[in-house]
């Protein structure tokens, strides 16, 4: 009986149905080892004169020829992989780990990378109940806003100022951000302004300013709180003696009035010894200043008023004394600087960054506060006073603004110089926008044009009639107890449902809008030609960005930010004007 055949080709070919040929074996190797079984020799003769052993031994030779010849291609194929992952900026040990995790898918190491970076990178900014419970506020404001990294690896060129804002808001401990909801990630986009800037604030740097001055005088070197009171009411009024001071009787028109002394005694008595120490510093400096002749007497009389009237009222509004405190002491001059760089005397190198960054940093913060009146507080007054409801209009700005605060910090990771009390109650807040009705459409749509940021509600005039109201003290979601579990739950994909986090994002978007683009970046170069100084240093920093070693024209920045066209027009350069403020560290990197 014949196994194998050759047919006109020269292939084997079987002579029966169940006869075998080299592809029935590669086929089916089980069959080809089961008709092997039945030979009655091993070393019986086919017809082609070779053994079924030697058969088979070629045939294993054949396989495990290609079986290495795979492995050689694989491995080659395997590195050029790898190759091209080193050349994306991933590690060689990295690249290597995620391409045997998808079995050598390029496009898919590169998105499980991907992950591990998102999940190491951002954590989650809802925080559960059962850790939030034991949070103290400074924790929680860290978590929100604490750890921002602008993501660009490139300092050079950058002030010093712009790379510690950047230090200062980035933990030590981790440089993750917090993974934005869904519905908000619009207003997040929208944003231009380094996140470093947008997590901060002048407050914050203030403290730090003050620790610096103060911090480390020893204690017998150091007035106490009541002298420090006393020599700060006498400067104020221009007293004569400290014993008058300890006794006057003070009324600020529109503010406050009473005896000074035991006010500003209970005032301080009523804080926490963190902001004691800090309500002690800035009296200190502020008095210094009247002494100086760096600011007016009656600027400090007003700052008294606030410590009287804040005395009398709850601790929320204690608190928000202290933040407009601290908030006068960070407006500093930097006359300094400004008389040098007109006279063209250079005090330093980076000093113009220095200067422009300190300058339109401080124009941010103030758009800050602007955007954060504008988008919510004064609105929120309106809403109640349109509903006869006069209390809740009083607590708008103090109780109303701590849930807002919170709400920017947990939602953005934006902070304000007025810190949130985090567990103040939530109260003065509503969702007017769902009101409906003229005061809707009409009022607040013209509040938040672009002219009107910051303006107050007397600067309206439009209808602004209620269609129907919202539940009181109650924003967006369901009604919470206190500011920081209202925030919380604005970030809980769980706790609250997309359409209430769609009803916050008009909120935030529309507070975006002012640190978009096209909003903020005009404004930043007005602001810099407006003032000489400012329009000075912005020509020498432009001329060090373009690499010039001449002495700056007078125009150089305003030629650079606008190009002129072939009809002689000119017209703004907004790829002029972006290079530019990354450069100097204000717009974030693309």
């Amino acid at each position: 009986m014949a196994f194998f055949a050759n047919d006109s080709n020269g292939n084997n070919s079987s002579s029966e149905s169940r006869g075998l040929s080299d592809g029935a074996l590669n086929r089916d190797p089980g069959y080809g080892n089961h008709f092997l079984n039945k030979l009655s020799h091993p070393f019986k003769k086919c017809r082609h004169g070779s053994s079924v052993v030697e058969y088979q031994s070629r045939r294993d030779q054949h396989e495990m020829q290609t079986q290495n010849e795979n492995k050689v291609n694989a491995k080659a194929m395997m590195n050029e992989r790898v190759a091209l992952m080193v050349g994306m900026g991933f590690s060689a040990k990295l690249a290597t780990k995620a391409l045997k995790r998808t079995q050598g898918e390029l496009d898919s190491a590169i998105a499980w990378v991907g992950s591990l970076n998102d999940a190491s990178n951002t954590r989650n900014a809802h925080i559960p109940a059962s850790k939030l419970a034991g949070m103290k506020s400074a924790d929680i404001v860290d978590h929100w806003c604490g750890n921002i990294d602008d993501n660009d690896n490139n300092n050079e060129g950058k002030s010093t100022f712009a790379l510690a804002s950047a230090s200062s808001s980035s933990s030590s401990s981790s440089a993750s951000m917090i993974a934005i909801t869904p519905e908000y990630r619009k207003a997040y986009d929208d944003i231009v302004i380094a996140r470093s800037i947008m997590s901060s604030s002048s407050s914050a740097k203030t403290i730090k300013n003050l620790d610096e001055a103060y911090g480390k005088l020893l204690r017998k070197q150091f007035c106490s709180f009541q002298q420090t009171c006393q020599l700060c009411i006498k400067t104020a009024f221009g007293l004569s003696s400290e014993h008058k001071a300890r006794n006057h009787w003070a009324d600020v028109a529109g503010i406050a009035q009473g005896q000074v002394f035991p006010c500003m005694l209970q005032y301080h008595d009523s804080l926490s010894s963190w902001h004691q120490r800090y309500t002690h510093f800035s009296l200190l400096t502020l008095t210094k200043r009247v002494t100086d002749k760096d600011m007016e007497p009656f600027e400090l009389q007003q700052i008294i008023a606030l410590i009287l009237r804040g005395n009398m009222e709850c601790h929320a509004r204690k608190l928000w004394v202290f933040t407009q405190i601290l908030t006068v002491v960070g407006q500093s001059k930097q006359s300094t600087f400004a008389s040098n760089s007109i006279s063209g005397t250079r005090v330093g190198r980076g000093s113009e960054k220095d200067y422009l960054y300190v300058a339109l940093y401080q124009m941010i913060d103030s758009y800050k506060e602007q955007a954060f009146r504008t988008v919510f507080v004064v609105p929120t007054e309106v809403y109640f006073s349109k509903v006869h409801d006069d209390t809740m209009a009083g607590d708008a700005d103090v109780h109303g603004g701590n849930s807002y605060l919170a709400i920017l910090m947990a939602t953005l990771s934006i902070k304000m110089n007025r810190l949130p009390m985090m567990h103040d109650e939530s109260k003065g807040v509503a969702d007017f926008l769902s009101s409906g009705g003229t005061f809707v459409n009409e009022w607040v749509a013209k509040l938040w044009l672009d002219k009107n940021l910051g303006k107050e509600a007397g600067a309206v005039h439009a209808q602004a009639s209620i269609q129907r109201g919202v539940p009181r003290n109650q924003f967006c979601v369901d009604q919470c107890h206190n500011a920081v579990t209202l925030a919380n739950l604005c970030v809980d994909e769980r706790g609250s449902t997309v359409e209430q986090r769609r009803r916050v994002a008009k909120y935030l978007e529309q507070f975006a809008h002012y640190f978009s683009f096209d909003f903020i970046v005009p404004k930043m170069v007005n602001h810099i030609l407006q003032d000489d100084a400012l329009a000075k240093a912005a020509n020498i920093v432009c001329s060090e960005m373009l690499g010039k070693n001449t002495v700056p024209s007078q125009t150089l920045f305003r030629d650079h930010m606008w190009t002129e066209d072939d009809d002689c027009s000119f017209t703004f350069c907004s790829t002029h004007a972006r290079t530019f403020f990354q450069y100097l560290g204000i717009l974030q990197s693309t």
